[in-house]
């Protein structure tokens, strides 16, 4: 067991892992070198100066509550970071993959944690400055406990979100600093995981906020209004100033929500819109996690110069690959990732994703061998193998036996440069394992020419 958790995922597994220069690269190493000693420096001070000084804890200052909150889920960002620096140096993943899942849960962790503080502060404002304009009442601040309630509430949404996304089968994509969700969205399951995403972490924060500060800001205006008819011309200058004030911060805070999200929602949204046959999303809406026309570019130059080292040198093309680990209950649409590489000749298969790429033109034999335990009652499930979509084979599997059940599909196929073929997981019924580890589950081909 130990093994397969320290198993490496090899980097030679990707076709290419070479795609900027070493000065962008050395700029993004620096540039976050620098955020993290920002991050880990700033938000300590924060943390030991609120911790220091019992009078910023007491019951009339409960928005330093949020902030010490605020402070110690963006100091989880510099756990993460670290990664990024590996990846934007190694432009791949060669570190274990439960390590992958870990940088998914941390950074959705941090970032929900630290949209719903935001959200709740907006709420806390809105309801202080609703008792002072409405009922007079300044010395009744929102108390410790309710604000307590709140940061609870804030950790518990994103830590099950967190884990959802966990579960959801992060993965690593080429070109990218972290792993994350799958975009396109593959299946039902990531389906359901973007529509909780795109509600519960942008729609409803983004109105709360809106709805609290534009009330925030009417009660402001109104009791501006209210000194201007009883104070002096002087005086009106400095309320006015107030007004201004406090317009132009609330505005900057919806302003920045809006400008930091308004990416990922472009990008995300269209990777559950685009078409089905469709594998990447446009560079300009990817911008925060491929640079797909640069991407599109130097594959295609690449696939010209395998295709002619292949004319030229007969190099062979073989690849086995098995699965460590037992997987259970895969949902429908999962593509397996075979991640125990036992030989990649050609390096056109990647264990992370469990796609092979077809380096050259050719005719290639595929096989694939799964193996289920057995179960009681009636369970089943499809291995389907699919060429960039379409499936050219299956293997029918079902537990309902007093023996481990093992089956294999064979496939000799043409491919044209660039294709690509993995083996995914359909039709499930009922509850399942795809046996892991000593060869009993594996994927293998080997280009004929």
């Amino acid at each position: 067991m130990a093994s397969n958790i320290n198993m490496h995922l090899s980097c030679s597994a990707t076709i290419k892992h070479d795609h900027f220069s070493p000065t962008f690269t050395s700029l993004v190493i620096a540039g976050l070198a620098i955020i993290f000693v920002a991050d880990l420096v700033g938000n300590t001070l924060v943390i030991i100066v609120i911790l220091k000084n019992p009078s910023m804890r007491d019951r009339t200052h409960t928005t330093n509550f949020f902030l010490l909150n605020l402070a110690i889920a963006d100091l989880l960002v510099a756990l993460v970071i670290p990664f990024s620096i590996h990846s934007a140096y190694k432009e791949c993943w060669d570190m274990p993959m439960f390590l992958c899942k870990i940088n998914s849960f941390l950074v959705t962790l941090s970032l929900l944690t630290s949209i719903h503080t935001l959200m709740y502060i907006s709420i806390h404002k809105f309801v202080s400055v609703r008792r002072v304009a409405i009922k007079n009442e300044f010395n009744v601040p929102v108390s410790r406990k309710t604000s307590c309630i709140m940061i609870v509430a804030a950790w518990m949404y994103a830590l099950v979100f967190s884990i959802m996304t966990v579960i959801s089968d992060p993965i690593y994509k080429e070109m990218t600093l972290q792993c994350g969700p799958r975009y396109p969205v593959v299946g039902d399951e990531t389906f359901y995981l973007h529509i909780a995403n795109q509600i519960g972490n942008l729609f409803i924060p983004l109105v709360i906020l809106m709805f609290c500060y534009t009330r925030v800001f009417m009660y402001i205006r109104h009791h501006a209004n209210e000194q201007r008819r009883f104070s002096s011309t002087s005086s009106d200058g400095d309320t006015s100033q107030s007004e201004k004030g406090v317009t132009l911060t609330m505005v900057i805070v919806l302003a920045c929500f809006l400008l930091s999200w308004l990416p990922y929602i472009v990008y995300t949204n269209y990777g559950t819109i685009v078409e089905g046959e469709k594998k990447d999303i446009p560079y300009y809406l990817n911008s925060l996690s491929e640079i797909q026309e640069l991407r599109t570019k130097v594959s295609a130059l690449e696939s010209k110069v395998a295709s002619l080292e292949s004319k030229s040198t007969s190099s062979p093309v073989v690849f086995m690959s098995q699965l460590s680990q037992t997987l259970v209950n895969p949902a429908n649409g999962h593509i397996v990732a075979f991640d125990t590489v036992i030989t990649n000749v050609g390096h056109a298969y990647s264990s992370v994703t469990g796609v092979f790429r077809a380096p050259v033109d050719g005719n290639y034999m595929f096989s694939m061998i799964g193996t289920v335990k057995p179960e009681p009652g009636d369970h089943s499930l499809h291995l389907l193998l699919k060429r960039n979509g379409n499936t050219i084979g299956y293997i029918f599997l079902d537990s309902n036996h007093d023996y481990y059940l093992k089956r294999t599909e064979v496939a000799a196929v043409s491919l044209t440069s660039g294709d690509e073929v993995f083996v995914q997981v359909d039709a499930v019924h009922g509850t399942h394992s795809l046996v892991g580890c000593c060869f009993h589950t594996h994927f293998s081909g080997f280009l004929i020419r």
